[in-house]
């Protein structure tokens, strides 16, 4: 038996990895980072958090309760669909206004000068710069 057929093998029945395995690696990985770069005391409490992080990671690829798992997913999944919006990719692309009549807010692109923006939920129109 070689080696891949052992990891497959390991992996067989568990959950392996998913969206927020992957976050809690990319957190791991600062959190360290953050550590060997200011070697300060809070900076070494943070890195311990991070290799906590890593270690929980490592446990639920491993996990064989594959349903608790993606229950944990789908809620990390809702919590990181509520601040998408706020990602860098969106805050170059896009701007932000608030409807004056309702307190809506209307996504626009940037770069389009002075439009006029039709809310989509009164059908309020009023003119910015975008």
């Amino acid at each position: 038996m070689n080696i891949k057929d052992k990891v497959n093998g390991l992996f067989k029945g568990r959950n392996g990895m998913d969206e927020f395995n992957i976050f809690l690696i990319r957190v791991a990985l600062v959190a360290l980072v953050l550590r060997i770069i200011f070697p300060i005391y809070i900076f070494q409490i943070i890195g311990s958090l991070g290799a906590g992080f890593a270690i929980y990671a490592l446990f639920r690829a491993l996990s064989k309760n594959i349903y608790v798992r993606q229950a944990e997913n789908r809620s990390y999944l809702a919590r990181a669909k509520k601040y998408e919006k706020y990602s860098i990719k969106n805050i170059i692309k896009y701007r932000y206004f608030t409807c004056p009549n309702c307190g809506q807010k209307v996504r626009v692109p940037r770069g389009k000068g002075k439009i006029e923006i039709c809310c989509p939920k009164c059908r309020h129109k009023f003119e910015k710069r975008s």
